[in-house]
């Protein structure tokens, strides 16, 4: 529903910097391959998230992954920005304000709501999130965690039908920040 986005702090870099912090296949589970998304991946109030205009990076990359071919789906988006604790607190604000998620996935109507939820803590200071609605009957969960790091500020988000793993998530959580600090 999301995605996710990377915002390392410090002076402007290139789109080539900011792709060379995505995560990669081999850093993820065999099975997960790269999937090409038309249209973005934001529904709703959680659509600047996937797009994060409003966050004010000067570079900026992404990448989606499905496992299997299917289900579930994490996206990353990288950018970077000159003040990132500012771009942190801009992005958990508009998670903040973000209770009830309309608009249209994959072409179905989508309607939801946003939550705050209390995964493990992760760099300088963390907020989570879980994202859960119905399209055509079907239940679409996402689970969503804000970084703030020495480095900058990173946002993760995993969703799929019916559950997010929370261990495999908190695995990829770990994984983009160990590729950060590369």
């Amino acid at each position: 529903m999301v995605g996710v986005f990377v915002l390392p702090g410090g002076a402007a870099t290139a789109h080539s910097t900011a792709r060379s912090e995505l995560l990669r296949t081999r850093d993820l589970p065999y099975g997960w391959t790269v999937h090409h998304v038309r249209g973005g991946t934001g529904v709703g109030c959680l659509a600047p998230l996937a797009s994060p205009k409003a966050l004010q990076y000067t570079a900026r990359a992404s990448i989606t992954f499905i496992d299997n071919g299917n289900p579930p789906e994490l996206t990353e988006v990288v950018a970077t920005s000159s003040s990132p604790a500012y771009t942190y607190q801009r992005a958990i604000a508009a998670l903040g304000r973000c209770h009830v998620v309309k608009g249209y996935f994959a072409g179905h109507r989508l309607i939801g709501s946003v939550h705050r939820a209390h995964f493990g803590h992760f760099g300088t200071a963390s907020h989570s999130y879980i994202a859960s609605a119905s399209v055509d009957g079907a239940l679409l969960f996402e689970e969503i965690v804000v970084v703030q790091t020495a480095h900058g500020v990173m946002a993760l988000a995993e969703g799929n039908v019916g559950g997010v793993s929370t261990p495999q998530f908190e695995g990829f959580v770990a994984l983009a920040l160990h590729r950060l600090k590369r």
